[in-house]
């Protein structure tokens, strides 16, 4: 399988099977994807650091 580095669109990067890659509208589907679990990651992370400086 190959496979290539794609830009998500929220300054990541993330690697993806070569059939993903050739279809635009699967890639573009991806990288929503990949852009939202980013976003909700980033909120979790906040989230545990403001708890952590809360609780030191």
């Amino acid at each position: 399988m190959d496979q290539t580095i794609v830009e998500v669109g929220d300054g990541s990067r993330t690697v993806v099977g070569s059939e993903i890659a050739a279809d635009p509208e699967a890639l573009r589907a991806f990288c929503a994807q990949e852009r939202e679990r980013n976003r909700i990651l980033k909120q979790e992370r906040d989230t545990l650091n403001g708890i952590e400086a809360a609780s030191s």
